[in-house]
C-alpha cells in the first residue's frame, strides 16, 4: 500500500520485540522486499520514545472519547481510528499550527481523503431501512451510535447494539447526545441501574428530565402550600355559575 497509495518504498521497519514482529513469517516477507527489520534493546522502550508518546496520545484520546459518551468497551478499536482521524486534523504548535494531514500533503498527495463532516463519537445516528429491507409496520430507521468513517466508501460508519452489526449511513441524520446515558431517566438516587440500548423512559421520567434541563427546581413546605391554595380557589371559582 505504501508503494502504490503513495510512490515511496519502506526501507527500515523498527519494531519491538513483540511475537507479532519477531517472526519466520515476517522475517521472510522483509527478506523478500529487501527491508531491514530492526528492533529495540529488550525491557527499554526509551529508544522509541516517539513510538510509545504516540500510543499513549491515541488511548488517552481514544479513553476519552468512549467514556464522555458512554460506548461500550468492545468498541476500543473503532475509538483508536476515529482518535488517530482526530489527531490528524489537528493543529499542532510543533508543527507551526498546521495539522498532521496538511503537512503531509504538502509532500505526497493522499489518495484516500474523507469529506464528511465531522461527528461526536458515540453520537445517536439513524440508520435509514429501505423499503425492501422492511414491512409496512417496521420502523424506517434504526437507533445506532456513530463510531467513525468507513475506509472504503463514503459513508459513516454506525453499530447497532440489539443486533451488533455496523452499518453504514451517508446522510446527515445524527443527534449530538449518547445512547447510553449514565443519567437516563436519573435512576442514581434510586439506586437503579440505567436504562440502556432499547429500553425508553416513562412519561414521568422524560417530564423530570426536561424539568432539570429548564433549571426547574421543585416546592416544598409553604410554597407548595400556598400554590396549592391557589390553584383550589381558581377551582371553585371557575366552578360557579354566573350570576344572572
Amino acid at each position: 500500500m505504501v508503494s502504490t497509495q503513495f510512490h515511496a518504498r519502506v526501507k527500515v521497519f523498527r519494531t519491538d520485540n513483540g511475537g507479532e514482529y519477531v517472526n519466520n513469517t515476517l522475517a521472510s516477507f522483509f527478506r523478500a522486499q529487501c527491508i531491514i527489520h530492526q528492533t529495540t534493546t529488550s525491557f527499554t522502550p526509551q529508544p522509541n520514545s516517539v513510538s510509545e508518546r504516540k500510543n499513549c496520545q491515541l488511548l488517552e484520546v481514544a479513553r476519552s472519547l468512549m467514556l464522555d459518551m458512554s460506548v461500550p468497551h468492545h468498541l476500543w478499536g473503532h475509538a483508536v481510528l476515529y482518535a488517530a482521524y482526530l489527531i490528524n486534523r489537528t493543529p499542532s504548535r510543533v508543527l507551526d499550527f498546521k495539522t498532521p494531514h496538511d503537512v503531509f500533503g504538502d509532500h505526497i498527495s493522499p489518495v484516500l481523503v474523507s469529506k464528511l463532516p465531522p461527528k461526536v463519537f458515540g453520537c445517536v445516528a439513524y440508520v435509514h431501512v429501505y423499503f425492501h429491507q422492511r414491512s409496512k409496520l417496521d420502523p424506517c430507521a434504526l437507533r445506532c451510535i456513530f463510531i467513525g468513517y468507513s475506509s472504503t466508501q463514503k459513508d459513516y460508519k454506525c453499530y447497532h447494539l440489539s443486533t451488533q452489526k455496523s452499518l453504514g449511513l451517508e446522510n446527515d441524520v445524527f443527534e449530538d447526545i449518547a445512547l447510553r446515558q449514565e443519567t437516563t431517566c436519573r435512576t442514581e438516587a434510586s439506586g437503579q441501574s440505567p436504562i440502556y440500548e432499547d429500553e425508553t423512559c416513562g412519561p414521568y421520567e422524560e417530564m423530570t428530565d426536561r424539568l432539570l434541563e429548564l433549571n426547574w427546581s421543585p416546592m416544598f413546605g409553604d410554597e407548595a402550600g400556598a400554590l396549592s391554595d391557589e390553584m383550589t380557589g381558581h377551582t371553585k371559582a371557575s366552578d360557579q355559575s354566573p350570576v344572572s
